[in-house]
């Protein structure tokens, strides 16, 4: 409706508060999208922010439909075969990595690796999160800065779309409020084109704040908003259960 769309070739960069529901919105993306024959869209996933028990906790807990996270901690703890098979079914369009602070050479390492053994460069490439990012000691703003202009011109050269997890300024960092695109940390506003910003509209109202569109219509104060019923301890996005 808006235009804002997450578009091959293109730089998207999504905002919050920790824990708010970037990772979460980003793995039900990866999770779903599919190109239109149907396929999953190819992936790879860069995890730094989160390790291989966190990463199948959330998957595992939003494919499985009907449990709550700790139910898929203890199973997965457990070593259950269902669990385990059904993750691996619903994340095997997924490559990912989970170097904990990859630089930008590790991630253009990453990529072709990928696409040597598929044959081409994945659709979707997740960076989660920027501020994992290692920049060799340069100043933070600087080296984010760089980061993303990097992964800019990686969108461009393999075609696929780019997105970045990053984080928010202290004021808006508990999530309960709409975030500007002045809200950003380190005001990396300038290489994406489109940006969005979470914030939990309600316990089971996630809000997704258009502060930055090249495509469409877009506001900077984040008053041009959509809301998606969620359930935070579900991982359910989308619907109501």
């Amino acid at each position: 409706m808006y235009g804002a769309k997450i578009r091959r070739s293109q730089l998207t960069l999504i905002a919050a508060g920790s824990g708010v529901g970037k990772s979460t919105l980003i793995t039900f993306v990866a999770l779903n999208m599919e190109d239109q024959g149907g396929v999953k869209v190819p992936t790879l996933y860069f995890s730094a922010d989160s390790d291989v028990a966190t990463f199948g906790i959330r998957a595992g807990t939003m494919v499985a439909g009907t449990l709550f996270t700790h139910e898929t901690e203890l199973l997965i703890l457990q070593k259950d075969p269902a669990i385990l098979q059904l993750i691996q079914d619903t994340t095997k369009h997924i490559w990912i990595s989970f170097d904990s602070a990859p630089t930008p050479k590790d991630i253009e390492a990453e990529v072709e690796a990928y696409a040597l053994v598929n044959g081409e460069y994945p659709s979707l490439i997740v960076v989660d999160n920027l501020m994992d990012v290692s920049t060799g000691g340069m100043e933070e703003r600087s080296g984010q800065d760089a980061v993303l202009d990097y992964l800019k011109q990686l969108a461009s050269f393999t075609g696929a779309a780019v997105v970045v997890l990053c984080h928010v300024v202290g004021m808006y960092a508990d999530g309960k409020t709409p975030i500007p695109l002045s809200g950003l940390m380190n005001k990396i506003d300038k290489r994406p084109r489109l940006i969005l910003t979470l914030y939990e509209a309600d316990v089971s109202v996630l809000g997704i704040c258009i502060v930055k569109n090249n495509n469409g219509k877009r506001d900077a104060e984040g008053n041009l908003q959509v809301l998606i019923p969620w359930v935070k301890e579900k991982m359910w996005l989308g619907r109501k259960k």
